[in-house]
């Protein structure tokens, strides 16, 4: 319950750490990065063109809400090395919970 609670946070600082600087862009690179931003353009679950973050995140959080977590976590694993520090802290508690139910169930088996 906890991470699906911490969930928002952490997809928003996933999201805030994959935006990429501003600074020292000229004005037709700051516009390409912002439209970038705005539009996503799809075919089926997969993104053509646009940043994928944001739709790696809601697949996330959809495979979250039904419950998967070793889904949530793989899928949010691809996101690149800027949008993953943002989500450090709890892909590190869900791998966590990830190992110990593995460890439990191991522990059943016998």
């Amino acid at each position: 319950a906890a991470l699906r609670l911490g969930f928002e946070d952490a997809a928003r600082a996933g999201r805030a750490a994959s935006e990429p600087a501003r600074e020292g862009q000229g004005i037709m690179e700051s516009a390409l990065a912002r439209v970038t931003g705005l539009v996503t353009v799809r075919r089926g679950d997969q993104v053509v063109w646009g940043d994928t973050v944001p739709a790696e995140i809601e697949a996330s959080r959809r495979l979250l809400e039904a419950g998967d977590l070793a889904g949530a976590t793989a899928r949010l694993q691809r996101l690149p090395a800027p949008a993953r520090s943002g989500l450090a802290a709890w892909l590190d508690q869900a791998e966590a919970l990830l190992a110990a139910r593995a460890a439990l169930r191991d522990l059943v088996a016998g």
